[in-house]
């Protein structure tokens, strides 16, 4: 794999909902039921199931996780985040309104990599438009992160 970072978007990449509108805090951990948040009215909220193996196979080879997201709520998502456990993989996130553009080129500059040597996986077709500063676009039609698309993606010939 050629690249230095793989950025995340949130919403409809790493779990089934929009953090901003979907889910009412406060949040917490689902008291049986693995890397599932409830909120407060009961909606349950679970991480997609290849997110941590995905991440855990990119810290392993030393390559940075970051995070875009046009998110309404950045500490709804923070707080998700958090409740999942992913903030020791995440090494940069930039969020709110604008540009996935813009997101990167601000993750870009302060982690000193070239745009061309990321990749986004987003589910909103919009975000294509990251590939006219060099990052190379991952959509995923299926609104999931999944090893298959992952590997579609970033490692054609990897098998897992």
């Amino acid at each position: 794999m050629s690249y230095k970072a793989v950025v995340f978007d949130l919403d409809y990449t790493l779990w089934p909902c929009w953090c901003d509108t979907h889910i009412s805090t406060p949040l917490k951990l689902h008291k049986s039921k693995k890397n599932t948040v409830v909120d407060k009215y009961g909606y349950e909220v679970t991480l997609y199931e290849d997110v941590v193996p995905i991440f855990e196979y990119l810290r392993s080879k030393n390559i940075k996780i970051f995070t875009a997201s046009r998110t309404a709520s950045p500490p709804t998502a923070k707080k998700l985040i958090k409740l999942f456990n992913l903030e020791k993989y995440i090494d940069d996130s930039e969020w709110g309104w604008g540009s996935k553009k813009n997101h990167i080129s601000k993750l870009a500059g302060r982690n000193d990599i070239d745009p061309s040597e990321m990749c986004l996986f987003d589910d909103e077709y919009r975000n294509k438009d990251v590939e006219e500063i060099g990052v190379k676009f991952c959509y995923l039609p299926n609104e999931k992160l999944t090893w298959s698309e992952f590997n579609k993606h970033i490692n054609p010939s990897h098998e897992h």
